[in-house]
């Protein structure tokens, strides 16, 4: 009896479900990328070696082909604001973390990066300032 029972409430559990879920299902993220349009970029970690490439009014240097958390063989990532770069940039070098050094192994990745503007053309990316 207690198996028929055990049966019953999970049904009623599995049918009540069904009515009254949320999607959980979130927005389109909106593309900032058009013609003229300001984005900024965190220079973190292996890529300070290569921050003197930003040259103003020049084309970025590529981006290096190393697996990150949203491209597998690399990718160019930029911010719709310069507060997101920041955040990026301190996360990523070690500002959040009681110990650093338990999180990035190389010492002179700590508490450095660079926050790089740059304006969007579809045929070209050029740097704008350093800031």
């Amino acid at each position: 009896m207690r198996s028929l029972t055990n049966y019953l409430l999970l049904f009623t559990l599995h049918l009540t479900s069904q009515f009254y879920t949320a999607h959980a299902t979130p927005p389109d993220l909106v593309s900032i990328l058009k013609p003229g349009a300001k984005v900024y970029r965190a220079v973190t970690g292996g890529e300070l070696a290569y921050v003197d490439r930003y040259v103003v009014g020049s084309r970025p240097p590529p981006y290096l082909p190393i697996a990150g958390d949203f491209a597998k063989y690399g990718a160019f990532y930029t911010f719709a604001t310069v507060q997101e770069a920041l955040e990026w940039g301190m996360h990523v070098s070690g500002f959040y973390y009681k110990k650093p050094s338990d999180m990035i192994k190389n010492p002179e990745y700590i508490h450095k990066f660079h926050i790089i503007e740059l304006e969007y053309d579809p045929g070209v990316l050029n740097p704008t300032t350093k800031l």
